[in-house]
């Protein structure tokens, strides 16, 4: 979010929105309220820089038991529905029911375009994921897309999360104790379109790599011999040699050894039905 990162998910002059929480009547749950909404990431940025060790003087006193949150599209300073998102920017991703190293393998492994990687300071990992869609309803189609495409690759995510005014945590503020903090930034594949190239590679209709090792001790049955030592039942076998070497009489003999149950060339053959075909 800072500008020496490039402003990773605000412009200068977006409007961000961050929230402390308010309790939940009767069951001590924590909710967010609708928090600050009408400063833009530069206002924030250089208030940070004002008083560099003391973040509370910038999004003021969180809640120790419940932490905070920040919406990561930008919006228009009105409030913060989706109707207020001036840009489709991003997608929330976040896994409660995969421990969170497994969370962190997976995100990379299927090169999701992530602008930020949150650390929730509970149980998930928050993946900030580009979708750079033009409006809400392209915006839809492609979170729809990125979620289906998580589900079929065995990764259980919160389908919650999918409205673009949603609210992941915020960095640098502390949890029950536990930080909420910034895992990394820029991973992944650089844009929606370019994750899309490696997304339709993997969703083709060829069957799913096995790996040699899963036969290791399972290896699969081999088909019975017909000739011990060199040919199998459904193998090929090509015999070449120079014009008038002694190839046809030698596929002779080797069809003869088979209906025979008979030796060929000192190979023991298995008997069986033979079709010598001669073009």
């Amino acid at each position: 979010m800072a500008k020496d990162r490039g402003w990773t998910l605000f412009g200068e002059d977006g409007y961000m929105n961050w929230d402390d929480a308010i309790e939940y009547d009767g069951d001590g749950r924590w909710f967010p309220s609708k928090g600050v909404y009408d400063r833009t990431a530069g206002e924030l940025i250089a208030s940070l820089k004002k008083h560099p060790d003391d973040m509370g003087a910038t999004v003021g006193d969180w809640k120790q038991p419940a932490g905070a949150w920040i919406r990561f599209n930008p919006l228009d300073g009105d409030g913060v529905k989706n109707d207020n998102v001036t840009k489709f920017r991003f997608a929330l991703i976040e896994s409660d029911s995969l421990p969170v190293a497994e969370q962190d393998i997976l995100f990379r492994k299927l090169e999701l375009p992530i602008a930020a990687l949150v650390h929730s300071g509970g149980k998930s990992l928050h993946a900030i994921v580009h979708i750079d869609a033009k409006d809400y309803e392209e915006y839809r189609s492609r979170v729809e897309f990125l979620y289906d495409f998580l589900e079929k690759n065995g990764v259980s995510i919160d389908k919650q999360n999918r409205n673009p005014s949603r609210l992941s945590r915020m960095p640098g503020v502390t949890r029950n104790g536990n930080r909420q903090y910034l895992v990394a930034t820029n991973i992944g594949r650089k844009s929606w379109v370019d994750w899309m190239d490696y997304a339709e590679g993997v969703s083709d209709e060829l069957p799913e790599m096995v790996s040699l090792v899963s036969y290791k001790d399972n290896p699969p049955e081999l088909p019975e011999e017909l000739i011990q030592g060199i040919l199998r039942r459904g193998h090929k076998m090509l015999v070449s040699g120079s014009s008038k070497a002694g190839k046809s009489f030698l596929l002779m003999e080797l069809a003869i050894a088979i209906a025979e149950g008979r030796p060929w060339l000192g190979f023991p053959c298995r008997k069986g039905r033979i079709l010598y075909v001669n073009l």
